[in-house]
């Protein structure tokens, strides 16, 4: 059963398998094997880090390539 919550302009779903799935914008832009089921609040700190954390540090290694 896959479950699916709204958060911060994303879907974040999670599989029966556990995979963890952000969707923005109709694209899957992260994915992730996880090994429990997990509640809301978990969820939504996924989304936190792959939007706090990641998307940025991925942003400025794109501005690194870009000015070499």
């Amino acid at each position: 059963m896959n479950r699916e919550i709204k958060y911060r302009d994303c879907i974040v779903s999670q599989a029966s398998n556990n995979h963890v799935m952000i969707c923005k914008d109709s694209e899957m832009v992260f994915h992730a094997e996880v090994d429990k089921k997990l509640t809301d609040n978990e969820l939504k700190k996924q989304v936190d880090f792959y939007l706090d954390i990641l998307l940025p540090s991925v942003n400025e290694s794109e501005v690194e390539d870009n000015a070499k």
